[in-house]
């Protein structure tokens, strides 16, 4: 149990940055991260007293956000590749990226972006948030056995995509089966 808006304050200051960079992997969309995480606080300042483990409440609202919000982007994606059909390549590309140095940020960023739901969220839980797999498995309500199954099938997948040791990231981008060269 949480008293007073001073902790929740607290908790926000101490907690925002590290949720919106792990939930910026998994939605890939800083405007839809706001909106998510804005929501995810406004619920829990308007809980605050009845919960009792704020960081394992709201990373668990966060992360159900963002698997929601996975098939509504995917939809759009469709919709914009048809639109523009170019759009990715010259995205890869953009003098602005690459002076910047996000180039390879960005590839990685799209390429969790293509995971599967379950694998990204599991992915960015564990490897970028760092959180233990055992406390991945309870955000995720699965077991640990199946958030290493979801962590390896994720791997396996970066693997094809960019080597084993990203040694793939500074040379033309490299499509698999199943991928979309657009």
């Amino acid at each position: 149990m949480q008293s007073g808006a001073h902790d929740f304050e607290d908790f926000y200051e101490k907690t925002y940055r590290h949720l919106a960079a792990g939930l910026r992997h998994m939605v890939g969309d800083r405007t839809v991260v706001e909106e998510i995480l804005g929501d995810a606080y406004a619920h829990a300042l308007a809980r605050w007293e009845q919960i009792e483990n704020p960081y394992t409440w709201i990373t668990a609202v966060v992360y159900r956000r963002a698997t929601r919000h996975a098939p509504r982007q995917r939809m759009w994606q469709q919709r914009l590749a048809v639109l523009y059909p170019d759009a990715r390549r010259a995205a890869v590309g953009d003098p602005v990226a690459i002076a910047e140095g996000r180039e390879d940020y960005l590839r990685v960023c799209a390429a969790l972006g293509a995971l599967p739901p379950r694998q990204r969220a599991a992915a960015v839980m564990t490897w970028i948030l760092d959180l233990p797999v055992e406390e991945t498995a309870r955000h995720m309500g699965c077991g640990p056995s199946t958030v290493y199954t979801h962590l390896e099938r994720a791997r396996a997948a970066l693997h094809r995509k960019f080597g084993v040791g990203g040694e793939w990231l500074d040379s033309e981008p490299r499509h698999t089966e199943g991928d979309n060269p657009r």
